[in-house]
């Protein structure tokens, strides 16, 4: 295991292209979105996967918590919680919710959910290194306990990965979110890495949803969905690429600030970067300004911390001291990088 250290070098804003209030029909009068989204799923859709945050932006599965914009933990599946001693939670669940196949939410179900996260095999990312159980304390809440101290449950709990489906989409021994979640909307099919479908929840237990359903088309080619906004057979069109953006009616793209930086990691085990000097000189040849302005035409923000400004808290940090960059001259690195991102091209 090699120790990496982190140069966080642009603070990405993702583009969207949106229609207008007043386009999104269809001939028979239904009231659908067509949506062109960048990846398609890559692990059958599965929660405990990164194809979970898909589930969660077609708001058809849903977590005992959200966040706000600061990151502060807010109800959702769950009305409230407190801390019982430094290592366990009790959550209460919310009443009167039935997932999308009609069974009833209560602790057993969310057990079930979150019991099926933690035995997954890999583990979903937010329990990398966390020893977590959950047990029904009643039938409204469940006690959730971590083998270490743990102020972050809240947060963690979140996480699109540990979203609460009903307990028959767990009975093959992965999870299976057609017709299981809770949200607005109700996932119909999944059309392979094509296309899904989605009809609005009758019965959710919230704000119904505006629109009956979403139609959802995988486009990895930047090119091929910003022409899907422009020609109009997209209605919204998920991460338009920076050099896309000039060619499409700009009251038609929203930029976002995330989280998400791009990074560059270092080897700081052995090898070049095992110096600091040598650190300090792959930061200081890194111009963010210069990417901002000439890679991403403006449309980006230079990382002031490993976090971007979709979080303004994360650029608050200590005063430090910074190693001078050393001469590398003649120094040998090797460089690695994804090979099955199909965004990266653009990013």
């Amino acid at each position: 295991m090699f120790r990496i250290g982190a140069l966080a070098a642009v603070g990405t804003l993702t583009l969207t292209g949106c229609f207008s209030s007043s386009s999104a029909s269809s001939d028979d009068g239904e009231n659908r979105v067509r949506v062109a989204m960048l990846q398609p799923p890559r692990s059958g859709l599965s929660q405990f996967s990164d194809d979970a945050f898909k589930l969660s932006r077609w708001s058809t599965a849903e977590t005992l918590i959200v966040l706000d914009d600061l990151g502060e933990a807010e109800p959702g599946l769950a009305t409230a919680w407190n801390r019982v001693d430094d290592r366990t939670w009790n959550f209460d669940i919310r009443p009167d919710v039935t997932f999308h196949n009609g069974a009833p939410l209560d602790a057993a179900a969310v057990v079930t959910a979150l019991t099926a996260a933690t035995q997954s095999a890999p583990k979903p990312r937010i329990l990398d290194g966390v020893d977590m159980t959950v047990t029904a304390t009643d039938a409204d809440s469940v006690a959730v306990t971590t083998a270490d101290v743990d102020p972050l449950v809240p947060q963690r709990l979140s996480s699109p990965q540990l979203a609460i489906l009903a307990p028959d989409a767990y009975s093959t021994g992965s999870s299976n979110p057609i017709g299981t979640g809770t949200g607005p909307f109700v996932l119909k099919a999944v059309n392979g890495t094509s296309t899904a479908t989605l009809d609005r929840n009758e019965n959710y237990w919230g704000e119904p949803a505006k629109v009956s359903g979403i139609d959802v088309d995988f486009v990895p080619d930047g090119t091929a969905r910003a022409a899907a906004l422009r020609n109009g057979t997209a209605d919204v069109v998920e991460a338009i690429p920076v050099s896309q953006a000039a060619n499409v009616d700009q009251a038609l793209v929203h930029e976002v600030p995330m989280p998400r930086t791009n990074t560059l990691y270092l080897n700081t085990e052995s090898g070049v970067f095992a110096d600091p000097a040598m650190r300090a000189a792959a930061r200081e040849s890194i111009d963010r300004d210069r990417l901002v302005d000439q890679v991403y035409e403006g449309r980006a923000d230079a990382a002031n911390g490993l976090l971007g400004p979709a979080l303004p808290w994360a650029a608050d940090r200590p005063a430090r001291t910074q190693t001078p960059a050393g001469d590398a001259a003649g120094k040998k690195i090797t460089l690695a990088t994804f090979t099955d991102r199909a965004e990266l091209p653009e990013v």
